[in-house]
């Protein structure tokens, strides 16, 4: 399978055209938000063999769609996510402390996203109307 393919194989996997314009729009208004250039080292979005599409900032996963219509993101340690009625996937570690976690929320029940989640994920400049 070519490129193309796999990319078009991928896409197929999420629940519709809406839910993964919705998913683009809202990396793209990360990337904006926090001012990262197309040329940033720092950015790495891919497409994974498994036919994810996240977002990573340095090593670490910022946001991550699933197929079953959840989106993932990156939270502080002490963030509560049954607040947004989230669940933990993953903790992150730094020189053996938890430092943060990722978190997956139904995307479609969470139109827009809460302003507290982008506030923790470091995305302060958004006001909630604005937020995807």
């Amino acid at each position: 399978m070519n490129p193309y393919q796999h990319l078009i194989k991928a896409l197929h996997a999420y629940p519709s055209k809406a839910w993964i314009n919705r998913y683009f729009d809202l990396q793209q208004k990360l990337l904006q938000t926090l001012e990262i250039e197309n040329d940033d080292p720092r950015i790495g979005l891919s497409l994974n063999k498994n036919g994810s599409t996240p977002v990573n900032l340095g090593q670490r996963y910022v946001l991550r769609p699933s197929p079953d219509g959840y989106i993932g993101c990156i939270v502080p340690i002490d963030f509560d996510e049954e607040i947004v009625e989230g669940f933990v996937v993953f903790e992150f570690s730094s020189k053996k402390m938890k430092d943060a976690k990722f978190l997956e929320l139904d995307f479609e029940k969470h139109k827009p996203l809460p302003a507290m989640l982008w506030q923790q994920i470091g995305v302060q400049k958004i006001p909630p109307a604005v937020v995807v």
